[in-house]
């Protein structure tokens, strides 16, 4: 009878922690509107992993801040790697603090130019194969600071993005689009 109890209390803690693992480590994310467009369509589901760009605020460890090296910026280390170039990110909007999906175009240092739709990432063209439809718009040029990102939706005539509110600061990052899980035909990782 001990070792029943037992087992079953192990196997009660092993499920507390596989739920509270995921419960921290992975979220759910509706696709809203068509920005994206072919990649996520409306009402497609995903997993997002918010652990891969798991941060800490360096200034606020004092003088222990000095053993961790800092990424996109000075004020942030990423324990698992910070986001880079093509990655898929969600996170809050700076306008609205609603969830957006879009992907990294420009990081820490870069300068982005748009001229007739075409990114330059510090004076060369972006090549950008994931582009559904271009717009014509201009854009002088942007330099993307510490601890920012700039982003972009894939359709770009109806994605609401850097080009109209801005810079994306990092702390308004939840996570890495990882897995399409709804509807079923659309299921699998994210590329």
């Amino acid at each position: 009878m001990r070792i029943l109890i037992r087992e079953i209390l192990e196997t009660l803690v092993l499920a507390l922690f596989i739920f509270l693992v995921l419960q921290f480590s992975v979220k759910n994310y509706r696709v809203q509107g068509s920005s994206m467009y072919p990649g996520f369509e409306p009402g497609q589901y995903l997993f997002v992993n918010s652990v891969v760009y798991f941060r800490f605020d360096i200034l606020k460890l004092g003088d222990f801040g000095d053993f961790f090296e800092t990424q996109l910026g000075e004020k942030y280390s990423f324990i698992f790697g910070a986001p880079s170039y093509g990655d898929l990110v969600v996170f809050k909007s700076p306008v609205d603090q609603k969830n957006l999906i879009k992907r990294v175009i420009g990081l820490p240092g870069d300068t982005i130019e748009i001229k007739r739709g075409e990114v330059y990432l510090n004076g060369s063209l972006l090549s950008e194969e994931y582009v559904k439809n271009r717009d014509t718009m201009f854009f002088d040029k942007i330099d993307v600071l510490d601890d920012e990102i700039f982003v972009l939706g894939d359709n770009r005539i109806s994605s609401y993005d850097s080009r109209f509110w801005g810079k994306l600061p990092v702390e308004n990052i939840i996570g890495k689009a990882w897995l399409r899980y709804w509807p079923t035909n659309s299921f699998g990782l994210v590329k």
